[in-house]
């Protein structure tokens, strides 16, 4: 009777009368990401990846249909755009879970492609879960920026992805002889990126934006620190590494140039940094590439290799908290995920201490200093 007397929306508004009640949340992928963007306190190119897997799950997840030849591109403008006008309010909990088991259920009964499926789930909700990060959040809140509830990846459980710590299989002192005696004197750039990456533990993007006013031979540190030309990966690894003289002493015979100059790739200018990536050094580093595949050293990336061995060479010699302070990660989990602790064997020293010149029995504290002011 309401429906025929008074139409579908007093129908409606008397008989469910909560269904206006609270709006819906209209927040879109694209909107959430520009709003997100000037509150997040990492690099332009950090930022991007996080997008970049907010955007691939978000696609995925929701079932939008591709109708391109080329496929699901997420780097595309095209997929962007579309992608960006998916309601966040879509990607429910529940969306992510079933976006997961999917990613999975699509791996080959292969245990290492299995093992890359988890991994790369985990990656990819890392990366995009970073953007609701309680900072963020916190941020968001105090401008009265309402998000859907629940929020994406709340509850979301991760894979177990087997056994990530690193496992040498280079001998870094051999390596890093034959580079001193094959480069050192014919291309003096591969020769500093190598000493670089395997001495002091330095990211690409660390070496590419490296000046030499951030080196002091007296102390034997190299200081990482945003400059106008480069921002760290995270305010965590900003910081000092303690570096051995000999290094110091062979990049130091190259330095011919004003402190503020690139130590590697010098003749090539910095450039603003921005959300691509962009390596000033990139030909440098592909010919570092190619000889260190030349000398055994394999993998996706020889390089970061390079990294890993320093992060396991500092760990094996003192413990795992000095090599993440070294490698600067954010935290010790990071650490402890890649690299054992080997730490030193440290004990009371009981033996010594039973076994010392009896002590006396009056007292085991030094007599009280009658003119010392309290």
């Amino acid at each position: 009777m309401i429906l025929r007397e008074k139409g579908w929306d007093a129908a409606l508004k008397q008989l469910s009368p909560d269904r206006n009640s609270t709006p819906k949340n209209q927040t879109t992928i694209g909107s959430f990401i520009d709003i997100v963007r000037p509150l997040a306190s990492v690099r332009p190119r950090t930022f991007e990846i996080y997008a970049y897997a907010l955007r691939k799950i978000a696609r995925e997840a929701t079932g939008a249909k591709d109708t391109s030849r080329s496929g699901f591109d997420p780097k595309g403008l095209g997929w962007r755009q579309a992608t960006d006008l998916l309601l966040l309010s879509k990607l429910t909990p529940n969306a992510v879970a079933q976006w997961k088991a999917k990613v999975l259920a699509e791996a080959t009964q292969n245990p290492v492609a299995r093992q890359r499926a988890r991994r790369n789930v985990n990656s990819f909700v890392r990366n995009a879960r970073a953007l609701f990060s309680r900072k963020i959040l916190k941020r968001l809140k105090a401008k009265d920026i309402v998000l859907p509830s629940p929020l994406a990846f709340e509850g979301f459980e991760f894979e177990e992805q087997g056994n990530t710590k690193y496992d040498s299989k280079i001998d870094a002192t051999a390596l890093l002889q034959n580079a001193r005696s094959e480069l050192a004197e014919t291309d003096a750039e591969e020769w500093k990126v190598i000493l670089l990456a395997l001495g002091a533990g330095l990211r690409r993007s660390e070496i590419d934006g490296l000046c030499w006013s951030q080196l002091d031979a007296v102390r034997g540190e190299i200081r990482i620190v945003n400059h106008e030309y480069f921002q760290a990966k995270t305010d965590g690894s900003e910081g000092k590494i303690f570096v051995d003289p000999g290094l110091m002493a062979e990049l130091g015979r190259f330095q011919i140039e004003p402190d503020t100059t690139p130590v590697v790739d010098g003749n090539i200018p910095f450039r603003q940094s921005s959300g691509r990536q962009y390596y000033r050094c990139q030909e440098t580093f592909e010919r570092v590439t190619s000889w260190l595949r030349n000398h055994g050293v394999t993998g996706d990336k020889p390089l970061h290799t390079l990294r890993k061995e320093f992060g396991s060479i500092i760990c094996a010699a003192a413990d795992i908290y000095t090599a993440s302070r070294q490698l600067r990660h954010s935290n010790l989990a990071t650490t402890a995920a890649f690299y054992a602790d080997h730490r030193r064997r440290v004990s009371v020293p009981v033996t010594e201490m039973l076994t010392a010149p009896e002590a006396s029995k009056a007292s085991t504290h030094p007599p009280p200093d009658e003119n010392r002011v309290v």
